[in-house]
């Protein structure tokens, strides 16, 4: 959710099959939290979508619900 501040270190440690993270908030708040180390599949090997109701009118990686289902624009 968009409420997350801090993730901390280690928390994605070892999870090297991880591709997307769907984020409820926006690329401005994904910036404010706080990761620790470790963390580097997360950060490096994962693409961070960022929601987005209404269709985007920039590039960017963005995702919304169909039918209760995640869907990147």
């Amino acid at each position: 959710p968009n409420s997350v501040t801090n993730i901390s270190s280690l928390a994605f440690a070892g999870c090297n099959n991880i591709k997307k993270v769907y984020y409820c908030g926006n690329e401005e708040e994904w910036g404010n939290v706080s990761i620790g180390s470790g963390n580097e599949d997360l950060t490096r090997r994962a693409t961070t979508y960022f929601y987005s109701a209404t269709e985007p009118t920039e590039d960017g990686n963005y995702w919304h619900y169909v039918d209760g289902e995640v869907t990147v624009w």
